[in-house]
């Protein structure tokens, strides 16, 4: 059996780890061949806009030493499917534009990208690096990073023996930090809140959870269900668990196994009580984590030591 388990593990290390070189691969290969151009991109309240640049020769090859050092540092670093609870240390996450379909909308929409006549560095909210070769493309983002140290102050430019000040409006700066590659139809995500800030997810989160929470059985077994969700709803960390359980097929198992479920409530010690008519009581916040535990079904005991555990990652 041990034997088995290690196997699996290892060809599941495997898999992961010719994922990763392809990915980066083909990224490497768009970076150190292809045309490179900047989008500056603005968000209002409907959409958001790309504003194409095209760079000098000393910008483009600055660019490119940027994209090439970013790739080279996260090869050392395992792949993760990505996970809207939070990434591990040290560790990338992966997802597709199939998955993520706003990703493609974006990138679709650089194709006609906006005018750039006023643009203005407060305007910016983050920065794509394209590099385009006959056989690829590959858009490096950045969360756009405002030079908020000069905010009260000003930049100014020495000239001869006068020091004169610069309009910092038109100013923009490009930082040696990446947030998110895309590649084909791969997303690998680096800095797991600049991917979700880029692209509102927040906003996606609690569609989601909305979804999962309408679920009529809730309301029929869960005794002040609807200050439950109320608070849920208020907590932006409880939101992006429960959105989770949007595409699981068994996401309502604490509510389909009522036996294991009070079993769990007695094992742990939960501060769930259970109404004469078998409903679990909802009375306020401090229950609100137990309560998204059991719907995560995340309470779970050890086959070999009999260890009992939350895991608040599922």
């Amino acid at each position: 059996l041990n034997d088995i388990i290690f196997n699996m593990i290892k060809r599941k290390k495997g898999i992961y780890r010719g994922m990763k070189m392809e990915i980066f691969e083909r990224a490497r290969r768009n970076v150190d061949t292809g045309n490179v151009v900047i989008y500056f991109c603005i968000k209002n309240d409907r959409e958001t806009v790309p504003i194409k640049f095209n760079l000098g020769n000393h910008s483009k090859e600055k660019i490119r030493e940027i994209a090439l050092e970013v790739l080279k540092k996260c090869e050392k670093y395992s792949i993760e499917k990505y996970n809207p609870i939070g990434a591990i240390s040290n560790t990338l996450e992966k997802t597709t534009i199939e998955e993520f379909k706003m990703v493609q909308e974006l990138i679709d929409s650089l194709e006609k990208p906006g005018v750039s006549d006023d643009i203005t560095a407060e305007d910016v909210n983050f920065v794509i690096y394209e590099f385009r070769t006959m056989e690829g493309i590959s858009y490096f983002m950045r969360r756009y990073t405002k030079l908020q140290i000069f905010k009260k102050g000003f930049l100014g430019r020495l000239m001869d023996d006068k020091f004169e000040k610069l309009d910092a409006s038109k100013l923009l700066g490009i930082d040696a930090t990446v947030d998110i590659i895309v590649d084909g139809h791969d997303i690998l995500i680096i800095q797991h809140t600049a991917f979700e800030r880029i692209f509102d997810l927040d906003r996606e989160f609690v569609e989601a959870a909305k979804e999962v929470l309408s679920n009529p059985k809730l309301d029929e077994k869960i005794e002040g269900f609807k200050q439950l969700k109320e608070d849920l709803l208020d907590n932006g960390s409880y939101v992006k668990r429960v959105s989770k359980l949007k595409n699981r097929k068994n996401a309502m198992v604490f509510l389909d196994a009522p036996e294991n479920t009070k079993n769990a409530i007695d094992e742990f010690r939960l501060n769930i009580p259970i109404s004469p008519s078998n409903k679990y009581v909802y009375t306020g916040k401090s229950q609100l984590g137990e309560f998204i535990n059991l719907m995560q079904d995340a309470y779970y005991k050890t086959i070999i030591g009999g260890e009992k555990g939350t895991d608040e990652r599922r």
